[in-house]
């Protein structure tokens, strides 16, 4: 398995403390990605990241949930 990218790992952090993330833009260009508040609401922050490996790495789930 490859290494988690380090917007990966801001992902995987947000979900853990309760957060959703939800994908606004996805190639293996660029990525962007909303952070959720916990009930799925408010968009908190946006984490964006310039070539494939995000775009990898989601594998084209499109949010946290489910």
């Amino acid at each position: 398995m490859p290494p988690v990218p380090p917007p990966a790992r801001t992902l995987e952090e947000w979900a853990l403390r309760g957060g959703h993330w939800q994908v606004v833009a996805s190639s293996p260009a660029h990525t962007t990605v909303a952070l959720l508040t916990c009930d799925g609401g408010e968009e908190m922050e946006r984490v964006e990241a310039e070539g494939p490996e995000l775009h990898a790495w989601l594998a084209g789930r499109t949010s946290s949930a489910g």
